[in-house]
This record gives structure tokens, sequence and C-alpha cells, in this order.
């Protein structure tokens, strides 16, 4: 009993001090629904989302984005960091037609330094191709944690 109690100590404090690449959470806003997020490396992340839209369809979107942190660097505090997004993206959605369109998000992150934690406020224009050229807005703001 000792040694997993030990263990399950070990194993909860790497988890809050390792650095983490894939996280999970949650998006509220149009869509709202699971975020996902993989880091490939300090500026470089692939983001997707599975969602329910107000308007009454399932939404899926997968995004390439980069990440500036130098132009927010004065607004820093000691528990994270703030960080923008930029890129782009492709979104399905599940209306009595599928319609496909290009995503490109544009937001802001803020990165705890001590939690595998990030918040994040977003917002995309999205030109949809399929079945017609048409614009749409997504936006939300969400969180994801970082387990692993």
């Amino acid at each position: 009993m000792r040694k997993l109690i030990i263990l399950s100590l070990v194993t909860i404090t790497l988890s809050f001090t390792a650095p983490k690449k894939f996280g999970v959470g949650i998006i509220l806003g149009e869509p709202t629904g699971i975020s996902l997020k993989y880091w490939v490396n300090r500026d470089v992340g692939i983001a997707g989302g599975l969602a329910w839209s107000l308007g009454g369809y399932l939404h899926v979107h997968g995004d390439f984005l980069l990440h500036e942190r130098r132009l927010l660097k004065d607004l820093n505090i000691k528990e994270g960091s703030f960080v923008l997004h930029y890129g782009i993206g492709a979104r399905l959605k599940a209306e009595k037609r599928a319609v496909f369109g290009i995503r490109i998000p544009l937001g802001i992150n803020f990165i705890f330094r001590r939690l595998p934690l990030d918040i994040f406020l977003e917002i995309a224009p999205v030109m949809n191709l399929i079945p017609s050229t048409t614009l749409d807005l997504n936006g939300g703001i969400g969180f994801r944690f970082y387990p692993f």
C-alpha cells in the first residue's frame, strides 16, 4: 500500500511539472464542444474541435497554428504568459447537406507556468467552398488540460 501511495504522488507531481504536448478541453461559443491541441514544438501547434453549433449541426475542424510570443511579452506575469496564435484550417459541418470550408483562426492563449493548462479566446472567419461559396464566423472561449 505504501508503494502505491508513493507511486501515485510521484505520478501526480510529474503530471504537473513535466512538459505536455497534447491537451483536451472545452470550447464555449459558436460552436460549443470539445477542443484538442497538440504542440509540435514551442511555436507550432495543431488544434481541432468536435462541437455542436447553436444552429443545430455537428461541427468538426482542424487547424495548423503558429504562435507569436514576443508581441505580448510585456503582459506576462509570474503565473504564465500570453501568446497570440494564427493559422489556417478546415471546417466540416453536417447540416442537411455537408458544408466544407477553410478557417483562418486568430486568438490569444494564456499558458500557465506551473499548471498543465491553457485558456484561450479565438475568432475564426470561415469561407465555405462546398456546396457553395459563403462566409461564416466561428468563435469562442475555452480551456485545455494537458495530461499527456
